[in-house]
């Protein structure tokens, strides 16, 4: 009798344990399922009409003035159509490997960010701006590589619009007022 109730119990045991990791797995299926529907599937392009094609943005608004030593073309072209249409754009000192200059846009209250290997991370100074009667706000201070850096963005169209410049704000100003139309 003694037996009979050590291989019920044993027999439990094991079945639970079999259930037990059924669960687990099931549940990791499911996990993995969901992140691979949410995840950001950024990707670079060749060409910034491929990237507008792709992304789903009706317009890639690109400057028009570029202050002098940024290399022509852009170094890096990348955008992801989820979780919101976004496009970066990183320009290179030239005969440098530094990222000079991002030009990015996005649709939605999200954050571009994420597409920018540089960033603006301590503001010392934000001030409210115009530019051919659009507002745009200008940040200085310091990216995440240590250098000075200003930055401008504004919204046009339900567009969001960053440009970050390591370097002077007259220059990023020079180069935001040759985008906004």
């Amino acid at each position: 009798m003694l037996n009979n109730a050590r291989q019920g119990i044993l027999r439990g045991l094991v079945l639970m344990t079999l259930f037990s990791a059924l669960i687990v797995a099931a549940l990791g299926g499911i996990n993995r399922l969901a992140a691979s529907i949410q995840r950001v599937s950024a990707q670079p392009f060749a060409t910034i009409e491929e990237a507008r094609r792709h992304i789903g943005l009706a317009h890639i608004t690109m400057p028009a003035y570029f202050p002098e030593g940024i290399a022509w073309p852009p170094s890096l072209l990348i955008g992801q159509k989820k979780p919101f249409p976004a496009f970066a754009m990183e320009f290179r000192k030239t005969g440098g490997s530094d990222i000079i200059l991002i030009v990015a846009q996005y649709s939605g209250a999200s954050d571009a960010r994420t597409l920018q290997r540089v960033q603006l991370t301590a503001a010392q100074e934000e001030t409210a701006y115009t530019i051919k009667k659009q507002p745009v706000q200008l940040q200085v201070g310091r990216c995440s590589t240590g250098a000075a850096c200003s930055q401008m963005r504004w919204t046009s169209n339900d567009i969001q619009h960053t440009v970050l410049f390591v370097g002077s704000p007259l220059e990023l100003i020079r180069i935001a007022e040759s985008m906004i139309h």
